[in-house]
């Protein structure tokens, strides 16, 4: 039995500063510019009102209704992609980690599954707050670029800004 969560989560910012119905698969800087929160990144120089959101982390939140379980099925969670660093519960059980976009991740859930509602919970990391506290660990790796700290996690380099592109890192 396969069953998507794709389609509309809650989402929160860290500190409770945003609140919204986001969209799974996408980002919150392109659910906040739909919901015209923020102005289009790509015109003019509107990238930079977008850096506040970067160094925030954010909470994605779907309840979904299990009507069967069979004790006989093994159920996983699976992940075709998190953008990059995140924490993943069902019903409030830590499953795991994330840190790799590149990866797809599969949480084993039998057992955890409830009959009725469940509530899964993601909470993704700032893409920029974990690589500076790395990189002020462990020092700074060969980079010409504005965000040295980018090469410490596996994510789409980029999402940091490139000389065809516009800085968002989701």
């Amino acid at each position: 039995m396969v069953r998507s969560l794709n389609g509309p989560w809650n989402v929160e910012g860290e500190d409770g500063e945003y609140k919204f119905i986001g969209n799974v698969p996408g980002t919150v800087q392109g659910d906040l510019v739909k919901l015209k929160m923020f102005p289009h990144p790509y015109v003019g120089n509107n990238e930079k009102l977008l850096d506040v959101l970067e160094d925030k982390s954010w909470v994605y939140m779907r309840n979904f209704n299990m009507n069967k379980i069979d004790a006989d099925l093994k159920y996983d969670l699976v992940f075709k992609g998190i953008d990059t660093l995140s924490k993943v519960y069902l019903n409030d059980h830590y499953l795991g980690r994330t840190e790799d976009m590149f990866l797809e991740y599969r949480f084993d859930v039998t057992g955890l599954l409830k009959k009725g509602e469940n509530v899964l919970r993601v909470v993704i990391d700032s893409p920029t707050r974990e690589p500076r506290a790395l990189e002020q660990n462990y020092g700074k790796l060969a980079s010409t670029h504005e965000e040295s700290s980018r090469p410490y996690i596996r994510k789409a380099q980029y999402s940091y800004g490139w000389d065809w592109g516009a800085r968002v890192a989701t």
